[in-house]
């Protein structure tokens, strides 16, 4: 069972996911300027930092790869659904591999969207995590 944990303060906590290291410090630095503050950015290059930091604390958002070090997004979507049962954090699920149905099995397996990496952008990125935040789930984008 998942440990409850209450963050320390009224911001949100989003977990960014992604082994390649331009790229979470990429969307981390934009999460942080277009959220000015209203938000704890985490990140993590590995499934298993991941899960450990769900140890410490919840997520109120992931931005998940698809591609892995030591698995897939699919896979930690799985994990996630273990792990919280009905109630796992809003996942936005991105990837190099821009196919439909890449974004339709994220989407099955649990993530509220997916954004093709050669599409993400600053102001998308932000769209979608402020729907989330603000509103627990993402219209189309």
């Amino acid at each position: 069972m998942p440990m409850a944990h209450i963050q320390p303060d009224s911001r949100r906590f989003i977990l960014v996911i992604d082994d390649n290291i331009s790229d979470r410090s990429l969307y981390c630095a934009w999460l942080e300027q277009s959220l000015e503050g209203n938000a704890i950015i985490m990140a993590a290059d590995s499934l298993q930092e991941a899960k450990t930091t769900l140890e410490s604390c919840r997520p109120d958002c992931i931005i998940l790869d698809h591609q892995l070090l030591d698995g897939t997004g699919m896979d930690y979507l799985k994990y996630l659904t273990e792990y919280y049962g009905n109630m796992p954090p809003i996942v936005v699920f991105i990837s190099g591999i821009a196919e439909e149905d890449l974004g339709k099995r994220a989407v099955s397996n649990g993530a509220v969207t997916f954004i093709p990496k050669n599409k993400l952008n600053p102001n998308l990125l932000h769209l979608a995590v402020r729907r989330i935040l603000q509103d627990g789930e993402v219209a189309s984008i």
